[in-house]
């Protein structure tokens, strides 16, 4: 995303968004980790839906936004992301279970990627 924008402005949007879901979506849940040093910040977030039959779809995200380097004369920001997504009632306990052991690999694989060039 460029423009005039920061890591945390972007973060705050998309919490904003996720914040504003709470009423509609029971499972919505976020969390934002600070990376000063980078000037980085992870927003690791669960969000669900109800397909026509009323079953759930369930989809788990951490995006990780960095300040957009390497574009002549252009600032914003970089989000690089990760998403698991289950569709049933079914698959979404068995997807619950299993993001209990994955998350913080997940996590933590996604903080420590190279970031992808912009051009």
């Amino acid at each position: 995303m460029t423009g005039d924008l920061t890591v945390m402005s972007a973060v705050r949007v998309q919490v904003d968004m996720l914040n504003k879901r709470k009423g509609t979506d029971p499972l919505v849940n976020m969390k934002v980790i600070q990376n000063s040093d980078a000037g980085e910040a992870l927003l690791d977030f669960i969000v669900s839906s109800k397909n026509p039959k009323g079953e759930y779809i369930v989809e788990w995200n951490a995006y990780r936004y960095a300040p957009l380097r390497g574009v002549a004369d252009k600032s914003g920001v970089l989000l690089f992301a990760i998403s698991h997504r289950a569709y049933g009632n079914d698959n979404a306990k068995v997807f619950m279970e299993r993001l209990k052991s994955i998350r913080m690999a997940q996590i933590t694989a996604l903080t420590k990627a190279s970031l992808p060039s912009v051009r």
